[in-house]
Protein backbone atom coordinates (compact mmCIF):
# COMPACT_ATOMS: atom_id res chain seq x y z
CA UNK A 1 0.00 0.00 0.00
CA UNK A 2 1.13 3.56 -1.10
CA UNK A 3 1.57 6.90 1.11
CA UNK A 4 -1.41 8.20 -0.11
CA UNK A 5 -3.93 4.95 0.92
CA UNK A 6 -2.09 4.78 4.01
CA UNK A 7 -2.89 8.64 5.12
CA UNK A 8 -6.10 8.36 3.30
CA UNK A 9 -7.51 5.34 5.97
CA UNK A 10 -6.23 7.72 9.16
CA UNK A 11 -9.55 9.96 8.17
CA UNK A 12 -12.42 9.61 10.77
CA UNK A 13 -15.05 9.99 8.00
CA UNK A 14 -14.02 9.05 4.36
CA UNK A 15 -16.37 9.82 1.50
CA UNK A 16 -15.72 9.00 -2.07
CA UNK A 17 -16.95 9.73 -5.04
CA UNK A 18 -19.30 7.46 -7.17
CA UNK A 19 -16.56 4.72 -9.20
CA UNK A 20 -13.82 6.46 -7.90
CA UNK A 21 -10.42 4.33 -7.71
CA UNK A 22 -8.67 4.98 -4.87
CA UNK A 23 -5.10 3.70 -4.71
CA UNK A 24 -1.16 3.80 -5.12
CA UNK A 25 -1.17 1.12 -8.07
CA UNK A 26 -3.57 0.23 -10.52
CA UNK A 27 -5.03 -3.21 -10.55
CA UNK A 28 -3.04 -4.55 -12.79
CA UNK A 29 0.31 -3.74 -11.77
CA UNK A 30 -1.51 -5.11 -8.26
CA UNK A 31 -2.51 -8.55 -10.13
CA UNK A 32 1.05 -8.83 -11.97
CA UNK A 33 2.71 -8.07 -8.11
CA UNK A 34 0.64 -10.76 -6.29
CA UNK A 35 0.42 -12.87 -9.05
CA UNK A 36 -3.04 -13.29 -8.07
CA UNK A 37 -6.51 -12.14 -9.80
CA UNK A 38 -8.24 -9.29 -7.73
CA UNK A 39 -11.90 -9.04 -6.90
CA UNK A 40 -14.18 -7.62 -9.37
CA UNK A 41 -14.17 -3.70 -8.93
CA UNK A 42 -11.35 -3.83 -6.15
CA UNK A 43 -10.27 -0.14 -5.94
CA UNK A 44 -13.47 1.12 -6.60
CA UNK A 45 -15.51 3.52 -4.26
CA UNK A 46 -18.33 0.59 -4.53
CA UNK A 47 -16.29 -2.25 -3.36
CA UNK A 48 -14.68 0.22 -0.52
CA UNK A 49 -17.95 0.96 0.72
CA UNK A 50 -19.16 -2.52 0.79
CA UNK A 51 -15.67 -3.73 3.11
CA UNK A 52 -15.95 -0.59 5.38
CA UNK A 53 -12.92 1.40 3.66
CA UNK A 54 -15.14 4.24 3.62
CA UNK A 55 -18.29 5.63 5.02
CA UNK A 56 -20.16 6.98 1.96
CA UNK A 57 -20.58 7.88 -1.51
CA UNK A 58 -21.40 11.25 -2.56
CA UNK A 59 -22.01 12.48 -6.31
CA UNK A 60 -19.80 15.65 -6.65
CA UNK A 61 -22.58 17.89 -7.53
CA UNK A 62 -23.90 16.65 -3.42
CA UNK A 63 -20.62 16.86 -1.71
CA UNK A 64 -20.64 20.85 -0.82
CA UNK A 65 -24.21 19.99 1.69
CA UNK A 66 -23.32 16.40 2.16
CA UNK A 67 -19.53 17.79 4.36
CA UNK A 68 -22.02 21.25 5.34
CA UNK A 69 -24.45 18.85 7.01
CA UNK A 70 -21.40 16.46 8.31
CA UNK A 71 -19.10 19.12 9.83
CA UNK A 72 -22.10 20.92 11.15
CA UNK A 73 -23.04 17.34 13.12
CA UNK A 74 -19.44 16.86 14.15
CA UNK A 75 -18.82 20.82 15.10
CA UNK A 76 -22.72 20.50 17.16
CA UNK A 77 -24.13 23.36 14.81
CA UNK A 78 -26.95 23.97 12.90
CA UNK A 79 -26.39 23.06 9.05
CA UNK A 80 -26.80 25.84 6.10
CA UNK A 81 -30.30 26.67 5.61
CA UNK A 82 -31.10 26.07 9.21
CA UNK A 83 -32.40 27.81 12.04
CA UNK A 84 -29.89 27.75 14.49
CA UNK A 85 -30.72 25.83 17.94
CA UNK A 86 -31.92 27.68 20.63
CA UNK A 87 -29.81 28.00 23.55
CA UNK A 88 -31.59 27.39 27.36
CA UNK A 89 -29.42 29.53 29.84
CA UNK A 90 -28.92 33.11 31.18
CA UNK A 91 -29.43 35.77 28.38
CA UNK A 92 -26.36 38.53 28.61
CA UNK A 93 -27.20 41.91 27.13
CA UNK A 94 -24.93 44.02 25.37
CA UNK A 95 -24.15 47.38 26.66
CA UNK A 96 -23.93 48.86 22.92
CA UNK A 97 -20.36 50.24 23.10
CA UNK A 98 -16.94 48.27 22.94
CA UNK A 99 -14.11 48.65 25.66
Amino acid sequence: MGVFPRLWLLGDINIAEPDARAGFAGPNIIEQTIRQKLPKGFQRSEFLLEHGAIDMIVHRNDMRETLARVLAKLTNLSPPGQPAPVLEGEVIEADGGFA
